[in-house]
């Protein structure tokens, strides 16, 4: 690993096992950025590690970095700062990465899609898991989704997406922020994160991201 990458998750790390994130920290966007010629499969892995060991945000724990998609709104209202920047975010269920987006305006718009409005896709997986949960699926059939997307004019891939969320629970479903003040070279950061994360899911015999299982 390179040493200034080294440096990097030292301090970060404090010396002990995990990295030691905070909800919002901008260095964590800086390490990921800083190891992307190399190393950057290390140090997604030691992210993940950390993130999954770490607990989820609430109003008595504010720090926490991974928040379920259930407290999102009060979230958004406790810490607006942070959701008004731009940079990538990570959407997981217990221990399985979902899905990595970006963002170059900010989260909080971003984050329509996936939480605040009436058609999110979080509000449409609650819908879809009643839905398999009523009839016994395990995957929600084509023809369902069909029905949804008639009946609330939303496009196949949100709900592809959202009945990936279904597929989980939606109650296990969050998400990280790792807000950046500089987005120079975040399309070139998520793509190579994607592939990386594929690697770390397959491993783990996990499915591949939702960016490519369900397109």
């Amino acid at each position: 690993m390179n040493i200034f990458i080294i440096m990097e998750v030292y301090i970060l790390t404090n010396n002990d096992e995990f990295i030691n994130i905070n909800f919002g920290d901008k260095k964590i966007f800086s390490l990921l950025y800083n190891a992307m010629n190399e190393d950057l499969e290390q140090v997604y892995s030691l992210l993940l590690d950390s993130l999954l060991a770490s607990n989820f945000w609430s109003v008595k724990d504010i720090n926490a970095p991974r928040v379920l998609c259930k407290d999102g709104r009060v979230c958004l209202e406790s810490k607006e700062d942070v959701f008004l920047q731009p940079g990538l975010y990570l959407w997981g269920a217990g221990k399985i990465p979902l899905y990595i987006g970006k963002t170059k305006d900010c989260f909080r718009n971003r984050f329509n899609r996936f939480i605040w409005d009436e058609k999110s896709q979080c509000n449409l997986a609650k819908e879809l898991e009643f839905e398999m949960k009523r009839n016994n699926y395990n995957e929600i059939p084509n023809e369902l989704l069909i029905q949804y997307r008639n009946k609330l004019n939303v496009s196949n891939i949100r709900l592809k997406d959202a009945a990936a969320f279904a597929k989980h629970g939606i109650n296990n479903v969050w998400f990280a922020l790792f807000p950046t003040e500089n987005t120079d070279g975040i399309d070139e950061l998520k793509e190579k994160l994607i592939r990386i994360s594929n690697i770390w899911n397959e491993k783990n015999g996990f499915d591949p991201l939702i960016n490519i299982h369900y397109r």
